[in-house]
């Protein structure tokens, strides 16, 4: 296939409990030469599947861009909340809302910010340049 690039996996740990209220991930951690990848959290498989999730990534050994952060998921698939937090290569924020999921017109509330983003990825600092951004769709 074109485009495809095989990353060894170097670890895979996993720590979870399954019982009829759901699944609880203590901790679930991926390794590779690129990146260190954290999730923990909750999920129950019923109803409209509430979760509470977080996932954390850092930058593996030979990463190419230095990809640092966070992100939270709570609610369900009606209306779950992402709060994702970057740290670096440069500060990024994202809050999203996204409505209805399964639904024929899912709907999409975000706001963003970020500061001194710029191609390629580096981790030298430069002057900020600040930016905002709220995006609200809706459909009926």
């Amino acid at each position: 296939m074109i485009g495809t690039r095989h990353v060894p996996i170097e670890q895979l740990l996993l720590s979870a409990t399954g019982n009829q209220r759901g699944l609880q991930i203590t901790r679930l951690q991926i390794d590779t030469a690129e990146t260190h990848v954290e999730l923990n959290g909750s999920l129950q498989p019923r109803g409209g599947y509430p979760m509470q999730l977080e996932l954390r990534w850092l930058p593996g050994t030979t990463a190419t861009y230095p990809l640092q952060g966070s992100v939270k998921l709570t609610g369900t698939i009606k209306e779950l909340h992402l709060a994702l937090n970057q740290t670096g290569p440069f500060p990024l924020t994202l809050d999203a809302t996204l409505h209805e999921l399964l639904s024929r017109t899912p709907r999409v509330d975000m706001t963003g910010q970020w500061r001194d983003a710029r191609w390629p990825c580096r981790t030298a600092r430069s002057t900020p340049a600040p930016w905002r951004a709220a995006i609200a769709r809706r459909t009926r």
